[in-house]
């Protein structure tokens, strides 16, 4: 009972915008300056697997879908926190690999390669247009797979609660062009 009513508290925090946590216009629940999607993400998941396998309150099932569905794209700047996702989203990330030939400190030029799939650091304020693409801000524009783990946890529990149609073998072949039978790389 004590973690039970510890883990439904700290949800509560979320969901309802309490303490150090803020909603933006948009919904977004944010509660540090940097990595917010990340943490987001956490408490999404968190929500999720407790209303699946605790106890079943709509609220933070709502919360944990409105949350991966802003990640994604449906927020007031049109802007997806998932590279490659939709049509609007990070192209200068803070990431050395992607930048390639790309100057740290050049945040006007795409980085040369696009980290398909990977997740930025998130709105730097409790503002739905704090986020800066520029690769010289790590604070929101950084990536790291601390920043996917928590978003691929989410997504997958959406999934597994909304469906979807997974894409065929000849779909996926065609989304980046890496070639699935290991030759041409």
């Amino acid at each position: 009972p004590f973690f039970k009513e510890q883990t439904k508290n700290w949800l509560d925090t979320w969901v309802e915008g309490r303490g150090s946590v803020k909603y933006t216009s948009g919904g977004f629940a944010h509660r540090a300056q940097w990595a917010s999607v990340p943490l987001n993400m956490s408490t999404a998941f968190a929500a999720e697997w407790y209303n699946d396998n605790v106890e079943e309150n709509s609220k933070y099932s709502d919360f944990a879908h409105k949350q991966v569905d802003y990640v994604l794209g449906d927020n007031p700047a049109n802007f997806s926190y998932v590279v490659g996702f939709g049509d609007n989203y990070a192209q200068r990330t803070h990431h050395r690999g992607s930048a390639d030939t790309a100057p740290m400190d050049d945040s006007d030029r795409p980085n040369d390669h696009l980290l398909y799939g990977a997740v930025v650091g998130g709105p730097g304020k409790v503002d739905d247009f704090s986020h800066n693409d520029r690769r010289n801000d790590w604070v929101t524009n950084e990536v790291g797979t601390g920043y996917n783990a928590p978003f691929a946890s989410a997504a997958i529990q959406q999934y597994e609660n909304l469906g979807g149609d997974p894409l065929s073998e000849s779909q996926l072949d065609q989304l980046i062009g890496v070639d699935a039978n290991g030759t041409g790389f």
